[in-house]
């Protein structure tokens, strides 16, 4: 179900795991996406 959904809509892995509950408006079928920083590890 979630990999269908991530070729459905185009989401990468990182950018599905990032979503809230208050990034998904169910009345209006809508989702929400904030900017996503990349951390660098050294």
């Amino acid at each position: 179900m979630i990999v269908s959904f991530l070729l459905r809509t185009g989401l990468r892995k990182g950018e599905l795991l990032a979503l809230k509950r208050q990034d998904i408006n169910f009345e209006k079928n809508l989702l929400s996406f904030r900017s996503l920083e990349m951390i660098k590890k050294s």
